[in-house]
């Protein structure tokens, strides 16, 4: 975002609440009229995780706005939820969690970076790009798809294109995209990655 100039969020979107998804908060609290969204479920574990976040944030920003999220358009861009499945944490809680989806009238793409289950499969055949969890190379970490499963996900559901995340580092960036190139059009994200739309069309 620095990098790129970008000064300005209206909104922001909540997976699920795990410290490193979550814990980006406080940086948030400087966005002037930010929304940020989530499903119901995950707004409440948010807040039972996070004590006072709700009363911190809204104080320091009163023109914050934070609310369940519900399916909506944007530039025309449709942005829906997908719902997922994050067993276990680490105190052996099942955790609400779910992605994202966008779409507009000539590219696809879905947001998931953390399940090991997604429950609304129809929700992710035939994208345009499908961002994946990678924690894990051949045995996922607790609660994770890993590379192995999103590998799995890409021949069942057929995306153009599939970029892994959330990478769990005991392999190089440059070995596991040697070893993603044999599966199709799959290879590791990056901080600071830009896609883009128009090559992918």
């Amino acid at each position: 975002l620095i990098k790129n100039k970008i000064k300005k969020l209206d909104y922001a979107f909540l997976t699920h609440a795990h410290g490193d998804h979550m814990n980006g908060v406080a940086e948030l609290v400087l966005q002037k009229d930010l929304i940020l969204e989530s499903p119901k479920e995950v707004l409440d574990d948010f807040f039972e995780r996070m004590g006072s976040a709700k009363r911190w944030m809204q104080t320091r920003n009163p023109s914050i706005q934070i609310k369940p999220f519900k399916k909506k358009k944007i530039c025309d861009i449709t942005i829906d939820t997908i719902k997922s499945k994050h067993q276990k944490d680490y105190v052996k809680n099942e955790v609400p969690c779910f992605g994202f989806l966008f779409k507009s009238k000539n590219f696809s793409f879905a947001y998931l970076s953390a399940y090991n289950e997604v429950l609304e499969p129809e929700k992710i055949e035939n994208l345009d790009l499908l961002i994946s969890d990678g924690c894990g190379f051949e045995n996922a970490m607790p609660g994770h798809t890993g590379i192995k499963g999103s590998i799995e996900i890409y021949n069942k559901f057929k995306p153009k294109k599939m970029l892994i995340t959330h990478i769990k580092h005991s392999k190089t960036h440059k070995d596991l995209n040697e070893h993603l190139k044999k599966f199709g059009n799959i290879e590791c994200a990056y901080d600071g990655m830009e896609i883009n739309v128009e090559i992918l069309l």
